[in-house]
């Protein structure tokens, strides 16, 4: 068995490998051209290989270097959007044919070393995957990501993208696709990864954070393109889910998942009860149940096969994120769902359904299931639909409500601060006529006369 190998280890024989290759033309260039090399002088060294260089890119100007009355002249290339056409563009010149060469040189140098955005993105995201720094699922997601975003930018030449361009950029993006803080910070995060590999690499020295905290939008931003969106959608007669559901909802999703207790209610219903997200319920084994709590530390993934395209749906032995191993409990007016369970053909997954495409055969059932049962089960109990991950965002929300223990919550939820779940899981859960009642209480709208 092979020994697995760090990717720093393979970044230093990538390393060697290409300063071989590198020797080993530069060896067969000087026999080609008599040069003799001296190791004890290194300048004579670095003289053949800028001739090597030299040689390599004057080999790519097809037009004529002459000269008249004293000056040496030939045609630049033609460039448009960074790329060369085959045509002759504008005449320049210089007082020796060695300066002019220099010129043609630096001209071919910027183009052949200077990939574009998309170019540059594309390396990077491929690396981080072959280096297991990403999941492929990641991958895919920063590839949606860059098409979205990068359409225009991502076919420049990446050394001529200034910090300025960032900032505008980034500015021009937040305001037309009006992000709100999770879309824009996810914007961030390309940014970043495209242009630190473009410092690494020496194709840019400015620090793209400078640009990023320029571009950073003001205070109340991301609330206005929140409603601007809002609005746009009412526009089109499209109403924003509710965040969470109430009580009184709750109760009619209960009573219908128990009055129904097939495989897919009784996952949506172990899934409120615990907080956990619709990937980890759909990858639960029987082993990950010890009668009180489950241990979460593996979920779905959905991605395109990088050759069909065709969809691929996977369990992944690690959590979604560095905070979601965890082991939340499981209440005791739901442990009968296990033994609900087990009277369906049951094998290595814990929820399981008949396999549509193989006849008498049971496969696992997959987040795209228990996501089309959330909608059956809200028509069916009289609720109005929100989306399956909308019943950890209840959970959470109930735990706040009764004041369970902030260490408690966000170990149970697999989130680093309880800041988080206050910010983006803890929402109101009472009905209108609660909100009324409240409000009722209120000595100072008691004395208001009931009627004129």
């Amino acid at each position: 068995m092979s020994e697995r190998r760090s990717p720093m280890t393979q970044d230093c024989e990538a390393n060697i490998s290409l300063q071989t290759a590198q020797i080993m033309n530069l060896l067969d260039y000087c026999g080609r051209n008599g040069i003799q090399l001296d190791a004890s002088k290194p300048e004579t060294i670095q003289d053949a290989i800028e001739q090597m260089e030299k040689k390599k890119y004057l080999a790519m100007h097809h037009w004529k270097i002459f000269e008249s009355k004293g000056r040496w002249f030939t045609s630049a290339p033609e460039v448009i959007g960074g790329q060369l056409t085959g045509r002759a563009g504008k005449k320049i010149s210089a007082l020796t044919k060695r300066e002019l060469e220099k010129q043609l040189v630096d001209i071919y140098k910027d183009l052949i070393d200077n990939p574009t955005v998309e170019e540059l993105f594309q390396d990077a995201i491929d690396e981080n995957l072959e280096y297991g720094y990403i999941e492929i699922t990641t991958h895919h997601r920063y590839g949606v990501l860059f098409r979205r975003h990068f359409s225009e930018i991502g076919k420049r030449r990446i050394r001529g993208v200034t910090e300025d361009d960032i900032v505008e950029f980034l500015r021009r993006r937040f305001v037309d696709e009006k992000l709100n803080a999770k879309g824009y910070g996810n914007l961030r995060t390309i940014v970043r990864l495209i242009f630190r590999r473009a410092r690494d690499k020496k194709y840019i020295d400015y620090n793209v954070e400078d640009a990023i905290t320029r571009a950073k939008p003001p205070k109340g931003a991301f609330r206005r393109n929140v409603a601007d969106k809002r609005e746009a959608q009412a526009e089109k007669g499209i109403v924003p889910q509710k965040q969470v559901f109430t009580a009184e909802e709750m109760k009619k999703l209960i009573d219908y998942w128990t009055a129904n207790p097939v495989p897919q209610n009784l996952g949506l219903l172990l899934m409120f009860s615990t907080g956990i997200r619709v990937g980890e319920l759909c990858s639960l084994r029987w082993e990950d149940y010890d009668g009180r709590c489950l241990n979460i530390y593996k979920t779905e993934q959905v991605y395109p096969d990088p050759e069909t395209g065709k969809r691929v749906c996977t369990v992944v032995y690690k959590p979604k994120t560095d905070a979601g191993e965890r082991f939340p409990a499981v209440p005791s007016s739901v442990r009968w769902i296990f033994d609900k369970l087990k009277e369906y053909p049951t094998g290595e997954w814990m929820f399981m359904a008949k396999d549509r495409h193989r006849y008498n055969k049971f496969s696992r059932i997959t987040e795209k299931t228990f996501c089309r049962w959330m909608k059956k089960s809200c028509e069916e109990a009289g609720v109005e639909y929100r989306s399956s991950h909308k019943l950890r965002k209840t959970y959470a929300s109930a735990l706040l409500d009764a004041g369970v223990d902030e260490k408690y919550i966000t170990d149970t939820m697999g989130h680093v601060s309880i800041q988080t779940t206050r910010d983006f899981y803890g929402f109101d859960r009472r009905s209108g006529e609660e909100k009324v009642s409240v409000i009722d209480a209120i000595p100072e709208f008691q004395s208001i006369p009931s009627a004129m």
